[in-house]
């Protein structure tokens, strides 16, 4: 147990001092000692000095074992304070060792989420970048689809133009076909008549053969 400091002890032998559970230490009272001047018709004689001494002895003892009580009463409120203290302190270091436990695994958690964010992070700017390589590729396909498409607009322009060429140079060949089809009825239409007119000229001729020999014979009978 802890020792009492005599400054307290000393301070509590005070006229009057407060003692837990309502005690209290009253000062010995005092006692006239002193001797009488000659004519006090009070004069203490050797029993009553006695009287006094046991008086005083006796509220000696009793104040000595009230400040005993309150010294007692004190060390057990010391005692509990220093116990409660202890208790306190034990709480304290248990809470504090359970709050470090407690950071430490917060601490161990959060390292274990910074690891798993910053993977997450390296993880999404690998797909990040695979992202802009596709849209890079994207673009230059599409780039190339459109100079391609221009090139294919250019040559269905060619093939309209070469497919308007050919419808006309269809239509020219068919005018071209259809005129000498026509020459040629006509030539044929020509070539019959001649026959035909040739025919009649051979008939004619013949019939004029007939007519000079027949006129020729006429001539012979005549004669």
């Amino acid at each position: 147990m802890p020792k009492v400091d005599g400054n307290r002890a000393h301070s509590s032998r005070r006229p009057v001092t407060k003692v837990s559970n309502d005690t209290r230490v009253d000062p010995a009272h005092s006692t006239n000692t002193q001797p009488v001047a000659d004519g006090d018709p009070i004069a203490t004689t050797p029993v009553q000095n006695e009287v006094v001494s046991a008086t005083l002895s006796q509220q000696i003892r009793t104040q000595a074992e009230q400040l005993r009580s309150h010294l007692h009463a004190w060390q057990n409120d010391l005692d509990r304070r220093e116990a409660q203290i202890r208790d306190q302190s034990v709480q304290l270091q248990n809470d504090a060792q359970t709050a470090r436990l407690w950071l430490d695994q917060q601490a161990g958690e959060l390292d274990d989420r910074h690891g798993k964010l910053n993977e997450t992070e390296r993880e999404l700017q690998r797909r990040r970048d695979e992202l802009e390589k596709q849209h890079r590729e994207l673009l230059a396909q599409q780039q190339r689809l459109d100079r391609e498409r221009g090139e294919l607009a250019g040559q269905q322009a060619a093939v309209k133009k070469a497919r308007e060429e050919i419808e006309s140079d269809r239509r020219r060949i068919e005018a071209e076909r259809k005129k000498i089809k026509d020459h040629l009825h006509r030539r044929k239409m020509i070539r019959q008549a001649a026959a035909i007119l040739e025919s009649r000229h051979r008939h004619l001729a013949e019939a004029e053969a007939r007519l000079a020999e027949d006129r020729a014979a006429v001539q012979r009978r005549a004669s």
